[in-house]
């Protein structure tokens, strides 16, 4: 794995060329490649010239591997795609000169009635579509979307249900 703190602190750094990582759709741009979780699975950094060899230990353990990019002389990570430079930074921007992000954290209490469960009252209509409704509006219940968004739910492409699916038994 590529660790950027040592590039900064060997002063050197890496240029990338988008055109050459594979992508699981076609037309994405290059903010899309880069944050893209299934393009970040790995990246190594091997010696000029021992190239066949990665090659070879990534085929005995049936695993893709292509050649990205270069480490170079410059402390900067370095992006290209359609062999335009679209992001140059420092790297100590990415490293030692991060943003550290302190979120507020405060324990969820629920209310009180979603406490006792004897104050839940269902009608005793034979239609539960509007109990169901009301359920669904919990914020226990509520919709995952925010979550399963931020994740590449689509790694290796072998999934059988997209997420937020109800599989009946």
């Amino acid at each position: 794995m590529l660790d950027l703190r040592n590039g900064a602190r060997g002063k050197v750094g890496l240029e990338i060329e988008l055109d050459h990582v594979p992508q699981r759709e076609t037309g994405m741009s290059a903010y899309q490649i880069m944050l893209s979780e299934s393009q970040e699975r790995m990246l190594l950094v091997h010696k000029k010239g021992r190239e066949e060899e990665v090659f070879r230990v990534f085929a005995k353990w049936g695993l893709d591997a292509v050649e990205v990019g270069k480490v170079i002389r410059e402390n900067t990570m370095r992006v290209l795609h359609h062999g335009k430079v679209v992001a140059e930074i420092p790297n100590e921007a990415l490293t030692d000169n991060a943003p550290v992000y302190k979120r507020p954290l405060e324990r969820w209490e629920t209310t009180r009635a979603a406490r006792n469960a004897e104050t839940i009252k269902l009608s005793p209509a034979a239609d539960f579509t509007t109990d169901l409704k009301r359920l669904l509006t919990s914020p226990n219940i509520c919709g995952k979307r925010w979550v399963w968004q931020q994740y590449d739910h689509m790694v290796q492409t072998n999934t059988v249900e997209g997420p937020g699916a109800v599989m009946p038994a």
